[in-house]
């Protein structure tokens, strides 16, 4: 779940959201497909996902959606993006890794999700990678 309370600090806000992620293994090689649903915001600028555990704030690893420049002022209230990861775009400590290394950081609760607006250039929206 992707909660207000949970952004450092927390920020008071009606918007939440949702980010599921479907980690395969295919012959020994990982892939990473995920979908993104917002309710009640508007002006995304991008959705990160994070190296750090809960109630921490860490490195970027990927940008899930954007940076868009001019975001819509539009509400959004449903799916936002669906995608899979590609391993070639990974920053941050996890530059130069696959999938499976993200993987292993969803697993030992040290990744999270954070939707950026306009509004809240440091988040809006936070929740924990939970392994499913």
């Amino acid at each position: 779940m992707l909660l207000g309370s949970e952004v450092i600090p927390p920020v008071n806000t009606r918007a939440s959201g949702t980010a599921d992620f479907i980690f395969t293994e295919h012959d020994r090689s990982w892939t990473c497909d995920y979908t993104i649903s917002i309710f009640n915001l508007s002006n995304i600028n991008t959705v990160e996902a994070h190296q750090a555990p809960r109630a921490s704030n860490g490195d970027l690893v990927y940008y899930l959606y954007g940076p868009i420049d001019t975001p819509s002022s539009d509400e959004v209230n449903g799916v936002l993006v669906v995608g899979s990861i590609d391993p070639s775009q990974l920053k941050g400590p996890l530059r130069g890794k696959g999938v499976k290394d993200m993987k292993d950081r969803a697993d030992d609760g040290d990744l999270y999700v954070l939707v950026v607006t306009m509004q809240n250039p440091n988040g809006e929206l936070r929740g924990q990678v939970e392994p499913a």
